[in-house]
């Protein structure tokens, strides 16, 4: 019998230009003598073989796993049968293979805990494939939004600076702060691939609020605490201990 006919291969996934972190490659392959198959792309600067199975099954999908960095490449398939004669994919395809996760190379921690005005949080985040998706707040604070203690996701659709350092930020009104109050909050960001990086808890403490009628500790607020400061200062105040 001869066998005048290479084999045929249908490229499975990842699909032709798209983005994945996935490092494993599928393909079916159609050959009655099949002996091998051979993972092909230009990791290396040629397009060339990087990997062969020879375990393979004609009529099914296969794979083949390789490892690779994050980078765009082409990708093919060569298979071979038992009297040499081998063929490829119809086309070559490309591939976006992302890992890592966007990082935040600038975190700004507010650094005047102050509750006389709106609170600002600001972040730079970075991805180095250039394909962020998504950037996101999970924040608990005081007011009318949400219970004490619970968080709630806010997502930053907004942003200044560069695509690769792109400049987010996020405004706590004052009318949603408490004195003396810990604001506790993550950043997140996503890729489009799925990714997904924060910065870690991060914390701050509003000031005492000058005017509620609370002399708090630490607080030199007139009207709160006379001119004294402090819950123990002196000066003067309103008695309201009934004496004449």
């Amino acid at each position: 019998i001869v066998d005048a006919g290479p084999p045929s291969i249908v490229l499975e996934t990842p699909k032709n230009n798209t983005w994945t972190s996935s490092k494993t490659f599928y393909y079916t392959p159609y050959d009655n003598n099949l002996y091998s198959c051979e993972y092909w792309d230009n990791s290396t600067g040629t397009f060339s073989v990087r990997k062969i199975d020879y375990s393979v099954t004609s009529g099914i999908i296969n794979s083949i796993t390789i490892n690779l960095s994050d980078a765009d490449y082409f990708w093919n398939i060569k298979c071979e049968d038992g009297a040499y004669n081998f063929g490829f994919g119809a086309l070559n395809w490309t591939v976006h293979i992302d890992t890592t996760a966007p990082s935040f190379p600038y975190i700004q921690i507010p650094a005047v805990n102050t509750s006389s005005g709106n609170i600002t949080l600001n972040v730079n985040v970075s991805s180095t494939r250039d394909d962020i998706d998504k950037v996101w707040l999970m924040i608990n604070y005081n007011g009318t939004y949400f219970i004490t203690g619970s968080y709630a996701n806010f997502t930053i659709s907004s942003y200044a600076g560069s695509v690769t350092n792109r400049k987010y930020n996020y405004t706590i009104s004052s009318e949603n702060l408490s004195s003396s109050e810990t604001i506790r909050y993550v950043w997140y960001a996503n890729d489009t691939v799925g990714n997904i990086g924060n910065t870690g808890s991060l914390s701050f403490t509003v000031s005492p609020i000058c005017g509620n009628g609370l002399c708090e500790d630490g607080e030199t607020c007139s009207p709160d605490c006379g001119t004294g400061g402090g819950p123990s200062g002196g000066g003067s105040g309103t008695d309201n201990s009934g004496e004449t």
